[in-house]
């Protein structure tokens, strides 16, 4: 793999993240605390499995944090987006348990 196509990559996704991020808590009618809220749930389920799996030492390959961090993410937005969760545990909980399954789950795979 070229890592400098590894890191635009990275980038690229990162950029496309915060721009759907941004253009979500905009159009969600809610006050700031909801706001900022969603936002660190956000982060928190696309890119905490990763970073624990990187503390870890644990190999992780760019497809696998690609998919978790995406999973992780659109989760995260997908249940804000339902009439009775926002800020419940469960939509803390589940996003982050599945980004961090699939970031696992491939790595089983791939072993």
């Amino acid at each position: 793999d070229n890592p400098k196509m590894l890191l635009l990559i990275s980038r690229f996704t990162i950029v496309v993240l915060v721009v759907v991020a941004v253009l979500v808590a905009i159009n969600i009618p809610d006050k700031i605390f909801s706001r900022v809220l969603f936002a660190w749930m956000a982060l928190g389920a696309a890119f905490g499995p990763v970073l624990f799996a990187r503390l870890a030492s644990v190999g992780v390959r760019p497809v696998r944090v690609l998919l978790s961090i995406v999973s992780g993410f659109l989760l995260t937005v997908g249940l804000s987006l339902l009439s009775n969760a926002p800020g419940d545990i469960a939509e803390r909980l589940i996003p982050f348990t599945v980004a961090t399954v699939v970031l696992m789950l491939f790595k089983i795979r791939e072993a």
